[in-house]
């Protein structure tokens, strides 16, 4: 997850690159050991 936000950001996702850019990036995680929340800023 980590990996593809970073290639969202800085542009380099091919064709599963989002338009217009992206400035942040969210990851979400939740499961029996917790909850774990990344925000990415370009």
């Amino acid at each position: 997850m980590i990996a593809e936000i970073y290639r969202q950001l800085t542009g380099n996702a091919g064709p599963r690159q989002v338009a217009n850019e992206p400035r942040v990036g969210l990851i979400h995680n939740a499961g029996i050991g917790g909850m774990k929340v990344l925000v990415l800023k370009r």
